[in-house]
């Protein structure tokens, strides 16, 4: 037994049996790994660098960066450029090597920003002159072809190119010398010397304000009457020209034809400026307006007639800078419009924004103060001057008819025609807001008032039914006091609020201490 614990002692102890990958010395097997990466510097976009043509890492911003894949000891890299950011262009120093036994961290990456050259070509040169771009880079001369300044350019930047000092007895003259550098060289300036100059102008007509012009981009020139112009800098024979606005009026656009050419011995008198004033309309909304007429000017003229509410426009445009005034010339037929934001100035836009609102008058209700003996009122005329004689005498305004409606003519069709609002009483108590509201069935306040606004409760002759139609009793068109013949009446009382207060009862026309409903017209 002894022997058989010795035996198992030894076996579990024994290195020949250990686990766990370990070597004979006991200790574990492992691999190392390394980052690659460095510094970025003058970065203003975006880069996308590589490392052994994968392992993409995209940077925004200047400092230390690493690669996302580690590398073991031995193995290459080679960092590039994948993606350069606009504008820029990245070069990398220590981008290739290999791995030591420790981090890689001194790849260097530089970007900085693309240039670009500025030149062009010269010609009709005969001695020395000084260009100079952006009011420096002095470049001097001497013979024709093609020339370039020293300092390069950056995309966007401007460039404005100048002569400095003029060649003896010659004259140099530049087109296409100011501008925005593209993504490109700019090779297209054009210098052409001569001992003959000459000058450039034209005409201007229209002019209201001040316009300023350029000749080949420069050579600035302000306006403010209309007539003949020069500019002040001659150009050189077989030079071009090239003359725009730079400026145009406030309130105007100005327009340049026969604008450019080749000078060709001789002054240019011809470039023409015709400046025109902008123009823009004047309008608004309707509202209420129900089918009747109104008229509306704009400063005192260009009428406007409609009958529609709606967008309105009026047909004369106004120049910008000008005044607008619009008004109602006429008011429409029971009714009245107001206006607002009708004034103003002309301000580089239309106006669309006045407003017109249209309300229809409200015509009077009295009963009258007089009852009638018998339904002989001497027909429809009799019964009006009734209306008339108690309105004046109680000093309203207009003229008023008789409620009232014959075998002929309806009562509803002869009493306020064409009127589109409501009715009221002597002391603005509301009836009805429509002749539809008012033969609906219902009245919203009783008519109870006579012409000088004392409460009554009477009866009333109308021979008229509750939707303003005649009824089939109507004492002979009011010419009949028979007891033999029926006229229809009426309830001027509280609290009568239906379709009473025109049709509630016949009678016989002998009848007496009637009233009439009178409606101003």
């Amino acid at each position: 037994m002894q022997i058989l614990l010795k035996a198992l002692l030894f076996l579990s102890f024994s290195p020949m049996f250990s686990c766990g990958g370990e070597t004979p010395g006991g200790e574990a097997s492992t691999t190392s790994h390394y980052t690659i990466g460095g510094t970025l510097s003058g970065l203003s976009g975006t880069v996308v660098l590589q490392n052994n043509e994968g392992d993409d890492l995209e940077l925004t911003a200047d400092g230390p960066f690493v690669f996302l894949s580690e590398l073991e000891d031995a193995d290459t890299y080679a960092i590039t450029v994948s993606i350069q950011p606009d504008d820029e262009s990245c070069s990398i120093s220590n981008g290739t090597g290999v791995v030591a036994a420790s981090d890689v961290s001194n790849i260097s990456i530089v970007c900085s920003s693309i240039t670009h050259t500025v030149g062009g070509t010269v010609a009709g040169l005969s001695g020395t002159v000084v260009l100079q771009n952006n009011e420096g880079d002095d470049l001097e001369l001497t013979t024709d072809g093609p020339f370039t300044f020293l300092t390069e350019l950056e995309a966007a930047d401007a460039y404005a190119v100048t002569v400095l000092t003029q060649p003896d007895d010659e004259s140099c003259s530049i087109s296409n010398g100011t501008g925005v550098v593209a993504a490109s060289d700019v090779s297209d300036i054009s210098i052409v010397c001569s001992s003959t100059i000459h000058t450039v102008g034209g005409t201007v007509t229209g002019l209201l304000g001040a316009v300023v012009l350029q000749n080949n981009a420069g050579d600035d020139l302000t306006l403010e009457a209309d007539g003949d112009f020069t500019f002040t800098t001659a150009v050189a024979d077989g030079a071009s020209y090239n003359v725009s606005v730079v400026t145009n009026p406030a309130t105007q656009i100005c327009t340049v034809s026969t604008n450019n050419g080749i000078i060709s011995g001789v002054n240019v008198t011809d470039v023409d400026v015709t400046c025109s004033t902008n123009t823009y309309t004047v309008g608004g909304t309707i509202a209420g307006l129900a089918g009747r007429t109104v008229v509306l000017q704009n400063n005192a003229g260009d009428d406007f007639t409609t009958t529609a509410n709606g967008s309105f426009t009026f047909a004369t445009a106004v120049a910008d800078g000008g005044a607008y005034d619009v008004t109602v010339r006429t008011q429409p037929s029971g009714g009245s419009c107001s206006l607002s934001g009708a004034t103003g100035t002309l301000d580089g836009t239309d106006v669309t924004d006045i407003t017109v609102t249209c309300i229809a008058d409200n015509k009077i209700i009295f009963v009258t103060s007089t009852a009638y003996s018998n339904g002989n009122l001497g027909g429809l005329s009799g019964a009006d001057a009734q209306c008339n004689t108690l309105a004046s005498a109680a000093s309203l305004t207009g003229t008023f008819s008789a409620w009232l409606s014959t075998s002929t003519v309806n009562a509803k069709d002869r009493v306020s025609v064409g009127h589109a609002g409501g009715f009221v009483l002597i002391n603005s108590t509301v009836i009805a807001s429509s002749f539809s509201d008012l033969l609906d069935g219902s009245i919203q306040n009783p008519i109870n008032r006579n012409e000088s606004s004392t409460v009554i409760s009477y009866n009333t002759m109308t021979g008229t039914s509750q939707d303003g139609t005649a009824h089939a009793n109507k004492c002979n068109d009011w010419t009949s006091s028979s007891s033999s013949i029926s006229g229809e009446w009426g309830a001027a009382t509280t609290p009568i609020t239906n379709g009473g207060w025109t049709d509630i009862f016949s009678n016989t026309c002998a009848t007496g201490n009637a009233h009439l409903y009178c409606f101003q017209d």
